[in-house]
């Protein structure tokens, strides 16, 4: 495996290690993931937390960075995607903007 590799390859580790949580209440995307809850409750949303870092992951001797964590969040931005609970999910308005203020194309 060479390094271009490498990214997918950690992606699919990882993924590995919560496949049986994946789409329930787990989504991984290279090097992160992101742990919901669907009803909004606090209780349900510390179960899984404990289920998959505080168990599973330290079961396969991963290290979390406190510092890149974040907990309970009503609102994340997600790959561009503003998600915020319990509403549609919408594009970042810092990412349509961008868009929106790039020059007008000049050739074909």
């Amino acid at each position: 495996m060479g390094l271009k590799n490498s990214g997918a390859q950690w992606m699919l580790y990882l993924m590995n290690d919560v496949l049986e949580y994946l789409d329930d209440f787990v989504i991984c995307y290279i090097d992160g993931c992101l742990i919901y809850t669907k009803d909004n409750d606090l209780e349900f949303h510390k179960k899984y937390l404990h289920m998959v870092l505080f168990k599973k992951l330290q079961e396969d001797g991963r290290v979390m960075s406190k510092a890149k964590c974040k907990f309970s969040r009503k609102e994340i931005i997600l790959l561009g995607q503003n998600i915020v609970a319990g509403q549609v999910i919408k594009l970042s308005q810092k990412k349509v903007d961008a868009i929106a203020s790039w020059p007008v194309p000049k050739t074909v």
